[in-house]
This record gives structure tokens, C-alpha cells and sequence, in this order.
């Protein structure tokens, strides 16, 4: 059985390929980041499903995300019934098990409008629309529900992302584009490998043979002879190479470097690479607060940093909103980059 996860459709539909290359690709220990967000996500559901409250987390940043989470699901359901971390799957053909874990999802009878909220514990942009996570989420409840229309939310720590559809939007492309997809993947005959921005977590780039052959053929084209003075109507196209090449060697660079991390932590030798600490730095011991009190008057130095405000961002992160906060905060203009056109 090949398992489709919802959380990782924007790859495969993308580069069907990458479902066979993923399941293949060395397995390797989740990221602090994943971590976080397993835990955040783990808060939130406790307290939706009434085992937790939020006056039981500590005041951090996850509390406060968490709670912004927690206070937009009670207000959109309005008193419907909410099904947290709701597993949903279908089958298909026998071979294609697509599954998924939704975070929070009910059913406006009232309205026939299907709500799926989707917690991102992330400072990352996060979009909605024609988002193939919440997609695949509206399809398998579409084999469940009638809903008329499709409420998809991203909700994070950096505010709400919202998506409302017609389940006749819906059907006529973004359903069928799942199915074709799901069907390409079960035939598995020559399905394409394409690289792109869906790239960045896969699994399997270590080993990606589109990756590795990206590279080497523009390093192949960065190495034919040319002039040293490039007229200016071949600088686009030279620096729109060196950013391919650049993308796919970070990309491929962090994987590999993650990889043999992991392989030589876990006992296998690797030619040419061992590890090492990283630079370490002091800090102060929680647990002797007092001491390190006497430590200042002892030596008369002010170990107390001088008191400041908080940063207007974690500010709004913390419920104030951003219209008020324009009237207290200066905006400074971002560095000048060059973009795409």
C-alpha cells in the first residue's frame, strides 16, 4: 500500500516521483522545528478536546500561538461540533492510501459548509489558497459530506490565511487534478521527477536524481567559454543560472550534510568527515539566581540587563493588534534585493 500524506501534497503533486523516491530515502531524526510544532499542535488539541485548559501552559511564544489558534477555532464554530485531529482516508484502486490527520474540522449543517482549520505553528507566510494540504483534506471529506461550499483556513502564529469555495470549484479542477494525480501514481509508469520550491523538505534529496543532474548540467553551461565582459543583455540570463544552480547546491548541500550527520552519529564511518562541538558559549545557571546577584554587588557590577520593551512584532503576536500598533512603531524599508520578473 503506497500512503499519500495531505501534509506533503504540494510535492507529490507537483513530482508524483517523489512519493517512490521518498519511501526509498534514508530515514532521518524530525528537526527541532518539527518538534515544536508536534508539541504545539499536541497543546492545542488538548485544550479543544476539554483534557487541558490554556491557564495550565506557561507565557511563552507557543502558549501565545496556541492560543490564537484555540480562541479563532471556538469562534468560527459558533457551538457546532469540532472533531480534532480528525484521521480521514480513502483507498484507491487498492494501491493508494491517501490519509491524513486534519487538525479541527466541523460541518455547518445550516450553511452545508465544510470548515477545515489547519494550525501552522510556523513564522513563515502561510496562503490558503490552492493549497494542496487543505485540498486533499476537502477531497477525502467530499467523500463523506455534501457540503456546498469549502471553508479552508491556515491559522499561525502570524495570522489567518482564509479560502472560501464552491464544492462545483472545487470538483471541476482541484478534485480531479488529486485524482489524475493519484492515478499517475498508481500506474507508475515513467512519472516525471521536476525539481522546484516544493523541493525544501523532501526526504529524498540527498538522493534526487533531478537535483544532482540540475546541478551538473548548469555547471556544465557556467563552464562554457564566454566572455569576460558580459553585455548587459546577457546578465539576466547568467545571474537566472547561477540562482538555479545556487538553489539546487543549498538544497542538496543541507540534505547531504544532515545525512552524514546523522549516519556518523549513529556509528557508520564516512570517508573524509567526522564531527566535532560547535563553538559553545556561557550562560547563566537558573538555579542560582541569588548567587549571581551577590556575584554583582561582590565585584559592584550590574549584572541586570537594562529593561526594554518587547519587539512591536512580538507585541502583536501577543494580541495587540497591528492597527494600533502602527501608530506606535516606525516601519523601516527592507534592504533592496533583486526579484524575478
Amino acid at each position: 500500500m503506497i500512503s499519500l500524506a495531505p501534509s506533503r501534497a504540494h510535492r507529490w503533486i507537483n513530482c508524483p516521483n517523489s512519493v517512490y523516491l521518498e519511501a526509498d530515502a534514508p530515514k532521518l531524526p524530525p528537526s527541532k522545528y518539527a518538534l515544536d510544532g508536534i508539541e504545539a499542535h499536541g497543546k492545542a488539541a488538548a485544550i479543544l478536546s476539554g483534557k487541558s485548559s490554556i491557564e495550565n501552559e506557561p507565557d511563552n511564544k507557543m502558549t501565545n500561538a496556541v492560543s490564537k489558534y484555540v480562541n479563532r477555532v471556538l469562534t468560527l464554530a459558533n457551538g457546532n461540533k469540532l472533531s480534532v485531529e480528525y484521521l480521514i482516508s480513502l483507498i484507491y484502486r487498492e494501491k493508494i492510501n491517501l490519509k491524513g490527520i486534519l487538525d479541527c474540522f466541523f460541518y455547518d449543517e445550516k450553511n452545508k459548509t465544510a470548515y477545515i482549520l489547519d494550525f501552522k505553528y510556523s513564522y513563515r507566510e502561510q496562503v490558503a489558497f490552492k493549497n494542496w494540504q487543505l485540498l486533499s483534506y476537502a477531497y477525502l471529506l467530499g467523500s463523506k459530506y455534501t457540503p456546498d461550499y469549502y471553508h479552508l483556513e491556515l491559522i499561525s502564529p502570524l495570522g489567518l490565511s482564509t479560502w472560501i469555495a464552491s464544492a462545483i470549484e472545487m470538483k471541476d479542477y482541484y478534485f480531479q487534478t488529486l485524482l489524475n494525480t493519484m492515478h499517475s501514481i498508481y500506474i507508475n509508469d515513467n512519472l516525471p521527477t521536476k525539481s522546484g520550491e516544493w523541493c525544501k523538505y523532501c526526504a529524498a534529496l540527498a538522493t534526487c536524481p533531478t537535483i544532482k543532474s540540475d546541478i551538473e548540467s548548469a555547471i556544465v553551461k557556467e563552464k562554457e567559454p564566454s566572455d569576460i565582459q558580459i553585455d548587459d543583455s546577457k546578465l539576466g540570463e547568467e545571474l537566472a543560472l547561477l540562482t538555479r544552480l545556487k538553489n539546487s547546491i543549498d538544497l542538496r548541500y543541507e540534505a547531504l550534510y544532515e545525512l552524514v550527520l546523522s549516519r556518523i552519529i549513529g556509528g557508520v564511518p564516512i570517508n573524509n568527515w567526522g564531527v566535532s562541538n560547535g563553538r559553545s558559549s556561557l550562560k547563566w545557571d537558573d538555579t542560582k539566581t541569588e548567587d549571581i546577584e551577590k556575584l554583582g554587588k561582590l565585584f559592584n557590577i550590574d549584572l541586570q540587563r537594562p529593561r526594554e520593551f518587547i519587539t512591536p512584532t512580538q507585541s502583536r503576536d501577543r494580541g495587540i493588534p497591528m492597527s494600533v500598533l502602527e501608530s506606535y512603531t516606525i516601519k523601516n524599508p527592507g534592504k533592496l534585493k533583486l526579484i524575478r520578473t
